[in-house]
């Protein structure tokens, strides 16, 4: 007697068995998948179509900002407060953008002072205020959206003497100093 894989009735039947299997509908998850590529594979064409460009590619970028597209510091603002009373220099100062509009912008303020009706004696004075002294100093509301900074003088200029107040403010991104001068009289 043969062995039963090798007789003809059993080669048939696998044959039978193979064919009909294969020809079963799709199931439903497949089904579903095939839908879901499909719409994927639309909206990969409307995409394309709005960057320009039928080649896959990542997002396209204008590269770097340049400054005028951003809010950062232009200029220093001296404010019209800026000036001494009981022997201390107070000054009103504000980072401001191309537009003119003041910015509560992080940095450094150097803040010093000449006395014009003595110019070969140097600075009256010279402070810094810098990282959370500088910070503390804002002050907004009412018409008041500027950095405060009280200097204090060793010793009170006479009456009619021009002091020159000049402000350097060095802010850390873009690394740069704004300078600002004004003339104050006692």
């Amino acid at each position: 007697m043969k062995p039963a894989v090798t007789s003809p009735l059993f080669l048939a039947a696998v044959l039978l068995t193979t064919a009909l299997g294969g020809c079963g509908s799709p199931q439903k998850a497949n089904i579903e998948l095939r839908r879901q590529n499909a719409d994927l594979q639309v909206e990969v064409t409307r995409l394309r179509a709005l960057v320009g460009n039928d080649e896959a590619s990542p997002i396209a970028t204008t590269g770097t900002p340049t400054r005028p597209q951003l809010y950062v510091p232009s200029a220093i603002r001296l404010g019209r407060l800026t000036g001494i009373s009981d022997g201390t220099l107070h000054v009103y100062a504000c980072p401001v953008d191309a537009a003119g509009d003041a910015l509560k912008w992080p940095g450094d303020f150097t803040i010093t002072a000449f006395n014009l009706s003595q110019p070969t004696a140097g600075p009256i004075g010279s402070w810094r205020f810098t990282g959370p002294a500088a910070a503390n100093a804002w002050r907004s509301g009412g018409l008041i959206f500027e950095y405060v900074l009280d200097c204090p003088l060793a010793t009170n200029p006479a009456t009619g003497a021009q002091i020159t107040v000049r402000v350097d403010f060095q802010e850390p991104y873009l690394q740069q100093t704004l300078t600002a001068q004004t003339v104050v009289k006692p």
